[in-house]
């Protein structure tokens, strides 16, 4: 696999939110309208705090992928041990393992900030992340049933997967 896994830049921008805004149009997040550059900048900025980086992976001089941890429920100190991690990957760079990837070197980036725990939050239905956070120790922490609702009557749970790490 000729590629490689770097922090984020502001000249990532426009791929990690097209990659964001694919995700939303496949019902993959709870979002129900894309977003714009400009509402994901300060999303990116902060990617350069050791808490809240994001990974890109760059294939071709290209993000085809990316990952990001951040804090659960911030500012409440019991909870200080716990990374939230979300990760996504271009449509044509998908099943090559670029997200297992991805997902492994952000889990190795969280021990060593001293994190316990992660959780992966998504929808129900989402077989692929389902399937990819099992294989990787992750199991199901809890489940919020019908709580996500699209147009068109698609009514989805919420899941947490957990890991500690």
């Amino acid at each position: 696999m000729a590629g490689l896994i770097r922090p984020a830049e502001m000249r990532d921008l426009a791929a990690l939110t097209r990659i964001y805004n694919a995700a939303i149009a496949a019902r993959c997040n709870a979002y129900l309208e894309p977003l714009t550059e400009a509402e994901r900048r300060p999303w990116l900025a902060a990617a350069s705090h050791p808490d809240t980086p994001v990974f890109v992976w760059e294939e071709d001089g290209q993000a085809a992928g990316f990952c990001n941890l951040s804090g659960y429920r911030s500012g409440r100190g019991a909870l200080s041990g716990v990374v939230e991690i979300s990760y996504y990957v271009e449509d044509h760079f998908r099943r090559r393992g670029i997200a297992r990837r991805l997902v492994e070197h952000a889990l190795e980036h969280a021990r060593a900030q001293g994190r316990t725990e992660a959780l992966a939050i998504l929808l129900g239905g989402n077989s692929p992340s389902i399937a990819l956070l099992e294989a990787l120790g992750f199991e199901t922490w809890g489940r919020l049933p019908a709580v996500a609702r699209f147009p068109g009557g698609d009514v989805r749970d919420h899941l947490y997967y957990g890991l500690k790490l």
